[in-house]
């Protein structure tokens, strides 16, 4: 009878599992590459919605370009409020929503009444702000933007375009000076900062964003159309 053959004197050894030092090398491996990956892919987050903001807020400043050419030359207004909420409906005169006044030149939906309450919807809306404020219930009001109601001119007096129900009627666009036009902010991301220094009212800082949406910047829509994203101390 021949011989059987052992396998194990055959020249090669078997592979068995991992050891365990292997095992603890390999999750090594994997939690280096955890702690690169993870805040690269919040870094991109964070990227993806400062640019949709951007666009957003171009989009707005279009609108808002729309409607002055409609309007003589206004600025939309007036506005009771140096914020824009992100629910709207029919107003009077004298206190009118941003969104109301701005739904036929951005496709949103138009509120028929003043109990006919809409919502503004993504295409209007910083993703940064959704993401912030998803805790948050519709109401109390949540504050999306924050408006500038005080231009300054030459000689230090100041104006607000779009006009405020104590204080008079919307401006005239031409009113701008060129540099006012690319320097002077119009619209600008809302934040328990942004909207304390501007409007000063604790209950309405409450219903904004603990902190700005975009890391340590804001996104800001500049009244020429230009959109830019400033570091938060150098806003104002």
């Amino acid at each position: 009878m021949p011989a059987s053959i052992c396998p194990t004197t055959s020249g090669h050894r078997l592979r068995g599992a991992f050891t365990l030092v292997e095992l603890l090398v390999v999750i090594a491996i994997i939690g280096i590459l955890a702690g690169i990956l993870i805040p690269v892919v919040g870094k991109v987050r964070i990227s993806a919605r400062t640019s949709q903001c951007k666009s957003n807020l171009r989009q707005i400043g279009v609108g808002i370009h729309l409607y002055i050419n409609d309007n003589k030359g206004s600025f939309p207004g007036r506005f009771a409020y140096a914020v824009t909420d992100s629910w709207y409906k029919k107003g009077v005169t004298l206190n009118r929503f941003f969104f109301d006044v701005l739904a036929p030149y951005l496709d949103l939906p138009v509120s028929e009444s003043a109990s006919d309450v809409k919502y503004a919807p993504s295409s209007v809306i910083c993703p940064g702000w959704t993401v912030a404020m998803a805790s948050v219930p519709r109401d109390p009001l949540r504050q999306v933007y924050v408006l500038n109601h005080s231009i300054k001119d030459a000689d230090g007096s100041t104006w607000s375009p779009w006009g405020h129900e104590n204080s008079g009627p919307p401006q005239p666009f031409s009113r701008l000076s060129s540099e006012q036009l690319t320097r002077s902010w119009a619209l600008q991301d809302a934040d328990k900062k942004s909207v304390g220094d501007t409007v000063g009212n604790l209950s309405t800082v409450q219903n904004s964003p603990d902190k700005p949406v975009h890391d340590n910047k804001r996104n800001t829509l500049y009244f020429d159309g230009h959109v830019k994203s400033s570091p938060v101390p150098n806003n104002f």
